[in-house]
């Protein structure tokens, strides 16, 4: 069953096992500690250590908490009270029907909802967009001292409208519509409101709030409700009967002039007249007792929730009620009835208000012994089944035959032609299917949903409800089964995809053949966008939008809102699947048929038993050998005061094991049952279970098989078998028959001679018990009818004497006589068609009752006792393993589903037991034959050698699949898949051990999903083919830390997206390559990677060579840990120690995840699917953001080139960010994320920094001859030669303006190596050459001219401030720690260039921290950070390209690191 542990996990727990027992696995497979220590809470209720799993209130659906951890051992009362008081509060409904009254939500916003009324908590209702009506519960006034009791409650309703909308017309202010309430304030706050007296809320009286309707209702009894029960809509006011104020006015007011006339005028007579106005209220009091009088025997009203189709129902239809009984109340009139009665409209009206109270009743209402009044058979009140109904706890008569009774309706579970559709805006239409469908449920159908991938996690509610399950696409009509229950019903909801409201070829194909096709019982609901998409067979239609039903002959009818929400349906499945568990739902079964053991479709009863796990059986080789197992059995059997002949049966509704004895029970058993119910299967496992219970030498048994000889098996060959008899061999019946006789007057010889009365009194191993096993008596009886009377005779004789018959037959009319009624009194019913059949076996028609895709069950009738149902043992199914008691529940509605292994062969078992017994029997000390397993795993595997389940069409996009398992205790193989949702995969194991091929395994599976993929990693192998396929991201090796810093910030950057798969090979390296980054950026990447990764889908596959994985063991899940041939090493590395040293050639793992750990071969040769390598291969670094699915471009982050020559960087390329070259901007050369142009903003000023050596003299040139293409260059200085060139060669120190100047702008320049006192009288020049703002003033080594000339350098400070561009270079150290000056001043445009970023003090020359974007190898020339305001951008500088004066043009060599 299913159960969800808080916050959200999902678990598949076997019902009937001690929680304690489960402790370990529940918090091994949570991957929570604290649950196998921690006190777990229910609904508010801790639950002790020897709590059963499948009782209340562990039941389906329901959510465990876990609370306080007390001392370790023990659970303190203090701790189980603080646990339930932390446990949070019981789901709304509940609370809901605890209080003494509640609120429900018929129709409008929050539909089906039941709100609590508490005098403490004033309960607000209302959406927020109309007016709010505040219901109050006021206890009356008591004497002092008197407690006020809950049923006192008096419901209040106050009304505060918070906005009027309306128009005057004609001198007169038109409301809008709207309840017009009276309200009075709730407190005193609100004391200058409108005021009016507090209106009481009559039970039975609605109220509509906007569009909203509420109902005030008493606290129900649960045990009246049934999962199909309705209320009647309550009555609104009526006029009202008896004496008005005008009828009273005019009977006083004669009466009181008359009086006043006989008083003035003395006339007695007068008085007289007053008796007129009395006589005149005598007939409106008799026309009103009248109309009391019809309306106590009529009908009782019941509405219609549509507003259409009202109709009445009699009293006497109600529950409880019979002919000639009195009226019934306003409360017997409001009492649950059956929903069908309710349901009179032509159109469904579901009231989710009433489902939900019933699924609640089935779920917590107690269990009645005793009929309920008025109930006949017991059943509560509206509890589904007609009181005709039989009922299997009752003893059947001759006259009750077992009629398949239909599933009761619910209100609004009615379809009209069996279909109906739902139209209207996404969130509406589902909200109203939701309330259709769960009336479908309410009805006990079982749920088909046909929705797309993409719209699966909207009817992810529908995993509670019991046999629910989805298809994508396809054929909808359901396969004619014979097995398939009498009784079953289905309801297809099919949601077409797409909001233009197109219809889909394949699905509307799909439906036209449901339709052609489909079953009686079948219904359809389906939803769409518009009614483009609903075939012309659906004639009903509830258009959301328009909030009207449109009905088949063409009429409209307008429709109450009474969608229910996505949770309100997850809270009522899980209602329902704790009722399913308690046999309430669906409901044809009471509580108390469900307790009927003799009930052959009891929910508690297991779709099958294994013959080994009842035996606890050896069955696998590491339980020890099976044969020393046998010998034990056999002497503890020999060792009993009393042996018999026991054998386990099967297991009964409450999981106990069912014994059945010969000795005790029989001496002889009859079995029957027709063809596919399991009669050779159970004859194999009494024959199996004996011989494993008792020696060779108490037991012996005589096989007599005329279904051709193959019905026993393997069985033949047991030690105990000393004859067998086929119908093969002509003659062989008679001569067993004669041997059986001497055998017989054998025994009694030597019983005589031992002067004992029976074998019972002979000592142990004289005389072994015979046990003849038929197999098809009545062929035998056809062919040789001398067989069966002489059998006959034998069962008179053979009780004292040790022979037993076990007869079978599949069909027992005629063949079973009354002499073998009198000599069989052990009876065994499997699967009859005919109850007359059953009625031969065990005088009951239960056996007719066995659903027919349960074989192996069985009714077991001993003597006079009551039937009991049992599902029979199988002896060749496997036992259950232990780690699957808890296991993580399957995704509902993965239709890709990974499909069943191989299943093992259910003659393994029986063979292995068969030569267990074999060689115990000869007394040998060797362990038998070796089980039938598999034979060792390969030592290379291929993709195609995995099961087909792992194929992309087929796998889940969710698993990723890597290794091919060894399953030997379910003898198949399997496949290692990680689910991204068990956390991180982690890859320990040695170099060359086959590491790199696993991480490649996992990103090809990802790939081939539709998958991100990043790559960190040196390997070559490990990204071989990679490249070019268009998910694959970024492919970044291990030395280059900064573009993993970079991946990691932006990746976690993101919002949305597809899921993204990182991949880190050698994670202890990557985390020391990470902890050279400066200022220490690199410290927690990984840990910011591994923790806030999957809250935006990044999963992580990360590779190591240490069990510790560089510290980061505690932040991943699954491990895939790759043995070695030394234990020792593989036990450091975590592997158990059963697996420990079973490598030695790489690929050979073990599996630690979820499910235990697993023997398994990593996959080599994995290449992306072929279709996704072609259309990778025109796919370059730079392409459009589309892969042509609708999706975006996986990150791909660029290496920065080692050299940026000046020539052949384009003027616009690169991306949006880099393309913008606006005036002021310059290309300083290739860099960011995608290695492309990157600009510069120098129209303020920029500042080019680095240490000496580093080539800032030669950015300082490629900044200046832009300035000098833009013709507005007016000074340099520098040292370097290089910068002769941006001027002409006209002088030294001055020159005229170069060519496309202004004419008269003088160009002051001071390049070479000049003195300092030329340097000083360029400096003073340049007031005098009329600089504006907006010229540029080109300064190489500024800290070096402000050092030497710090007055006349002050002229810079000046111009820079007046809006002067100054272009300088500065050493790092000096820019740094300049407070002042030019270098202050052009340092705070914040613009520039930072060269050898990895040196110390770089980030402070701006202010910024440098560490994610440099680079800590260093040495690259021309390796730089621009900043641009706040951003830095890594940059590979440029080399610069000088154009020269025309008489001279040509670009200037420069070489990659020019001189300071």
């Amino acid at each position: 069953m299913r159960i969800t542990v808080h916050p959200g996990v999902d678990l598949d727990v076997t019902p009937g096992h001690r929680l304690g027992d489960l402790r370990p696995e529940l918090a091994r497979v949570t991957c929570r500690p604290e649950l196998a220590s921690a006190p777990l809470v229910v609904d508010g209720v801790p639950l002790g250590e020897d709590h059963r799993v499948g009782t209340r209130p562990l039941l389906p659906g329901a959510t465990l908490h876990a609370g306080q951890q007390g001392p370790p051992g023990r659970t303190h009362p203090t701790a189980r009270t603080q646990a339930a008081s932390a446990s949070p509060a019981p789901a709304p409904e509940v609370a809901a029907l605890r209080a003494a009254w509640h609120v429900a939500v018929l129709s409008g916003s929050g539909c089906g909802g039941l709100l609590p009324l508490s005098p403490r908590a004033p309960l607000v209702l209302g959406d927020g967009t109309g007016p709010s009506v505040v219901v109050t519960a006021v206890v009356p006034r008591r004497p002092w001292g008197a407690r006020p009791r809950e049923a006192d409650l008096l419901p209040r309703v106050v009304v505060r409208v918070r906005g009027r909308t309306g128009a005057r017309t004609a001198g007169r202010r038109r409301r809008a519509p709207g309840p017009r309430v009276r309200w009075e304030p709730p407190g005193r706050r609100a004391r200058g409101a409108l005021r009016g007296p507090a209106r009481p809320w009559r039970p039975g009286h609605v109220l509509r709030v906007g569009t909203t309707t509420y109902d005030l209702r008493p606290r129900p009894h649960l045990e009246e409700w049934g999962v199909t029960s309705g209320l009647p809509a309550p009555e609104g006011p009526g006029p009202r009967e008896g004496l008005g104020p005008s009828s009273l006015a005019l009977a006083i007011t004669p009466a009181v002039g008359s009086l006043a006339l006989a008083a003035s005028m003395r006339q007695p007579v007068f008085a007289l007249l007053a008796l007129v106005g009395p006589l005149t209220l005598v007939v409106p009091l008799l026309l009103a007792r009248r109309r009391r009088g019809r309306s106590a025997g009529a009908l009782a009203p019941v509405e219609g929730r549509g507003g259409s189709g009202a109709t009445a129902v009699p009293p006497r239809a109600l529950p409880g009620t019979e002919r000639g009984a009195p009226a019934p109340g306003p409360d017997a009139a409001r009492a649950p009835v059956l929903g069908h009665l309710l349901d009179r409209a032509r159109y469904p009206q579901p009231c989710p208000a009433d489902l939900m109270t019933g699924a609640v009743a089935a779920h917590h209402a107690a269990e009645t012994s005793a009929p309920a009044p008025g109930v006949p058979g017991g059943r509560p009140r509206g509890a589904g089944a007609p009181p005709t109904t039989p009922v299997l706890g009752s003893a059947p008569t001759s006259a009750q035959a077992p009629v398949p009774v239909p599933a009761p309706a619910a209100q609004g579970a009615r379809l009209p032609d069996g279909c109906v559709a739902v139209v209207g805006p996404r969130e509406p239409r589902l909200a109203a299917a939701r309330a259709l469908l769960l009336a479908q449920v309410a009805s006990g159908a079982e749920v088909v949903a046909v929705v797309p991938d993409d719209l699966a996690p909207c009817w992810s509610w529908l995993r509670w409800l019991p046999g629910s399950r989805r298809h994508p696409s396809g054929p909808l009509v359901r396969e004619r089964q014979a097995d398939r229950p009498v009784r079953d019903a289905r309801v297809v909801v099919v949601e077409v995809p797409g909001e233009d409201g197109a219809p889909v070829a394949g699905l509307s194909a799909a439906l036209e053949d449901w339709w052609a096709r489909r079953d009686g019982p079948d219904r359809l609901i389906l939803v769409a966008a518009d009614g483009r998409a609903v075939p012309a067979w659906c004639r009903t239609v509830l258009d959301t939008t328009a909030q009207a039903w449109r009905l088949a002959d063409g009429t409209v009818e307008p429709a109450p809102l009474v969608g229910v929400g996505e949770s309100w349906a997850e809270r009522y499945a899980r209602h329902v699947a704790a009722a399913h568990r308690l046999g309430r739902w669906p409901d044809g079964t009471t509580a108390e048929a469900s307790a009927d053991r003799a009930d052959p479709a009891h929910p508690g009863l297991a779709e099958s038993v294994s013959l080994a796990a009842l035996l606890e059986a050896p069955v696998t080789p590491a339980c020890g050998p099976p044969a020393a197992w046998v010998g034990a059995r056999w002497d503890a059997a020999g060792g009993a005061p009393r042996p018999g002949l026991a054998v386990p049966l099967g297991t009964d509704a409450q999981g106990g094991t069912v014994h059945l004895d010969l000795v005790r029970d029989g001496p002889h058993a009859l079995v029957s049952g027709t063809t596919g119910a399991g009669k050779s299967e159970l004859l194999q496992s009494l024959v199996l279970g004996l011989a494993l219970t008792t020696s060779p030498r108490d037991l012996a048994i005589t096989l007599v098989d005329f279904k051709g000889g193959a019905g026993f098996g393997r069985c033949v060959h047991l030690p105990h078998v000393v004859g067998q008899v086929t119908d093969l061999e002509p003659g062989l019946a008679g001569r067993a028959l004669a041997g059986l006789r001497a055998e017989l007057r054998r025994r009694e010889h030597v019983v005589a001679e031992a002067g004992a009365r029976a074998l019972d009194d002979l000592p142990a191993g004289v005389l072994p018990r015979l046990v003849v096993v038929v197999d098809e008596f009545r062929a035998l009886a056809d062919d040789l009818p001398e067989f069966l009377p002489g059998l006959l005779r034998l069962a008179a004789q053979g009780r004292s004497l040790g022979v037993h018959l076990v007869l079978a037959t599949q069909r027992p009319a005629g063949a079973v006589t009354a002499d073998m009624r009198a000599n069989i009194s052990l009876r065994l019913a499997l699967r009859q068609i005919d109850p007359g059949d059953s009625r031969d076996v065990i005088d009951a028609p239960h056996a007719a009752l066995i659903p027919a895709n349960r074989p192996g069950r069985v009714v077991l009738r001993r003597g006079n006792e009551p039937p009991l149902a049992v599902q029979g043992a199988h002896a060749g199914t496997l036992p259950t393993t232990r780690a699957a008691r808890v296991r993580p529940a399957e995704r509902w509605g993965s239709v890709t589903a990974l499909a069943p292994g191989p299943t093992a062969d259910p003659t393994d078992v029986v063979s292995l037991l068969v030569d267990a017994t074999v060689e115990a029997a000869s007394r040998a000390s060797l362990p038998a034959h070796a089980a039938p397993w598999l034979p060792a795993l390969p030592g290379r595997v291929r993709p195609s050698d995995l099961p087909g389940r792992a194929l992309p069409g087929r796998a889940s996009r969710h698993e990723l699949p890597l290794a091919l398992s060894d399953l030997p205790d379910e003898q198949r193989r399997g496949t290692v898949v990680w689910r991204p949702g068990d956390g991180h995969l982690a890859v320990v194991g040695r170099p060359r051990s086959g590491r790199s091929t696993a991480l490649r395994s996992v990103a090809v599976a990802g790939l081939d999903r539709g998958w991100d993929v990043h790559v960190v990693a040196e390997a070559a192998d490990l990204v071989e083919g990679l490249r070019d396929h268009p998910r694959c991201g970024t492919l970044v090796p291990l030395h280059d830390p900064r573009r993993v810093a970079r991946l990691v910030d932006l990746l976690l950057r993101r919002e949305g997206g597809p899921p993204t798969l990182v991949v880190v090979d050698d994670v202890e390296d990557l985390r020391s390559s990470l902890a050279r980054l400066p200022q220490g950026a690199g410290d927690g990447v990984l840990g910011r990677l591994l923790g806030e990764g999957p809250a935006r889908g990044l999963h992580v596959a990360v590779a190591g060579s240490s069990p510790g994985l560089a510290g980061l063991a505690q932040r991943v899940g699954p491990r895939l840990v790759l043995c070695s041939d030394a234990v020792p090493d593989d036990v450091a590395h975590g592997v158990p120690s059963r697996f420990a040293g079973r490598g030695g050639r790489p690929g050979r793992a073990v599996w630690l995840g979820p499910g235990g750990p697993v023997e398994c071969q990593v996959v080599v040769d994995t290449f992306p699917a072929p279709e996704a390598r072609a259309a990778g291969d025109a796919v370059p670094d730079d392409a459009a953001p589309d892969d042509g699915a609708g999706r975006g471009l996986p990150l791909r982050l660029l290496p920065l080139p080692r050299h940026a020559p000046g020539a052949g960087i384009p003027d616009r390329p690169g991306p949006p960010q880099e393309s913008d070259a606006r005036a002021g901007h310059v290309v300083v050369g290739l860099g960011g994320d995608h290695a492309g142009p990157v600009h510069l903003d120098v129209a303020r000023g920029a500042l080019v920094v680095g240490p000496s050596g580093s080539g800032r003299s030669s950015a300082l040139l490629l900044l200046a001859d832009h300035a000098r293409a833009t013709g507005r260059l007016r000074a340099v200085l520098s040292r370097d030669d290089r910068f002769e060139r941006l001027v002409r060669h006209d002088g030294v120190g001055t020159g005229e303006a170069p060519a496309g100047g202004p004419a008269g702008r003088r160009l002051v320049t001071a390049v070479g190596l000049l003195p300092p006192h030329e340097v000083t009288a360029a400096l003073r020049s340049l007031p005098q050459t009329g600089l504006v703002p907006g010229d540029v003033v080109v300064v190489d080594d500024l800290d070096l001219v402000a050092q030497s000339s710090p007055v006349e350098a002050e002229v810079l400070t000046e111009l820079a401030r007046a809006g002067v561009v100054l272009l300088a270079s500065a050493s790092t150290t000096a820019a740094a720690t300049a407070h002042r000056g030019p270098v202050a001043e052009v340092r705070g445009r914040q613009s520039g260039l930072v060269l050898a970023p990895e040196e110390r003090g770089s980030g402070d020359v701006f202010g910024r921290s440098l560490g994610t974007v440099v680079d800590p190898d260093g040495g690259t020339p021309g390796r730089a950070v621009a900043v641009r305001g706040g951003e830095l951008v890594p940059v590979q500088v440029t080399a610069p390209t000088v154009v020269g004066p025309p008489a001279a043009a040509g670009t200037i060599p420069v070489p990659r690191a020019g001189p300071s």
